[in-house]
């Protein structure tokens, strides 16, 4: 019987490893991940035992409002103490999400902000609420087309589910309907996902320029092959932007941009 199952384990792992994963140690908890990761995979820490963290991450992703799992939200729970702990005495922490779908994202947001910088905080929510907007649509968006994600919401609902914190002002429109209205804020932390090119470009050609010194924008879905419009506007920006910012591409798919202060 013990030699059958080491046959079967060599069997299976010579399929995997056709397949391009590679399989190493088993760890409870563990999805299988692609060889990419190495042969260490199974000694990374799990985060899920870092508090305040994993209490505020486990809280909003049991809540069903957010498609973000422990490790995106990870990324943008060490994006925000990092701005948190620039801040001036006199500061408020500013933050804007881009891309709310249910709140879930900005309910963790706030959830941080509130223990990183009580009552030093101001947070603002755009999403149009009803899928992607037809006119930001162009011919190489991938899988996404108008309105067949993310439109089961409302934005009655999430300003209801967001009330506990009065510092968030919901905004229902296309992020590029509030340039003006947005004008004089200047931003510490701004969370863009939105998944296609129009509304990237204009986040990151506009409010770039009202990012603090030291800022950090957290760019979803840029590693992702179903959403080829992230990785386009951000290298066009890339290349605009020049020394001005930093870009970290993250194996979590995500982008980190930091303003060089």
């Amino acid at each position: 019987m013990a030699l059958m199952r080491e046959q079967l384990k060599a069997t299976t792992r010579k399929l995997f490893h056709r397949l391009g994963f590679e399989i190493t140690r088993m760890r409870p908890g563990y999805h299988w991940v692609p060889d990419i990761y190495g042969r260490s995979a199974h000694k990374l820490a799990d985060v899920r035992g870092n508090e305040p963290f994993a209490s505020l991450a486990r809280q909003v992703i049991d809540s069903g409002k957010t498609l973000l799992y422990f490790d995106r939200l990870h990324i943008l729970y060490q994006a925000i103490n990092t701005v948190a702990g620039r801040l001036e005495s006199h500061e408020t922490l500013t933050m804007m999400e881009v891309g709310v779908y249910k709140g879930g994202g900005s309910s963790f947001f706030a959830s941080v902000a509130e223990i990183l910088a009580p009552h030093r905080v101001k947070a603002f929510a755009v999403d149009t609420f009803e899928g992607h907007s037809g006119r930001d649509i162009n011919g190489s968006e991938g899988a996404h087309r108008p309105n067949d994600n993310f439109s089961d919401t409302s934005a009655d609902g999430v300003k209801s589910y967001l009330a506990r914190w009065p510092f968030i002002q919901v905004l229902p429109g296309r992020i590029q309907d509030f340039q003006q209205q947005l004008a004089r804020e200047r931003f510490h932390f701004i969370h863009l996902d939105v998944d296609i090119y129009a509304p990237t470009r204009h986040v990151l050609d506009v409010y770039s320029e009202r990012l603090v010194p030291g800022g950090i924008i957290v760019v979803d879905d840029f590693g992702f092959e179903t959403c080829p419009g992230i990785k386009q506007a951000v290298g066009e920006f890339a290349e605009r932007a020049n020394k001005n910012f930093s870009l970290l591409e993250l194996p979590s798919g995500q982008c980190l941009i930091n303003k060089i202060a």
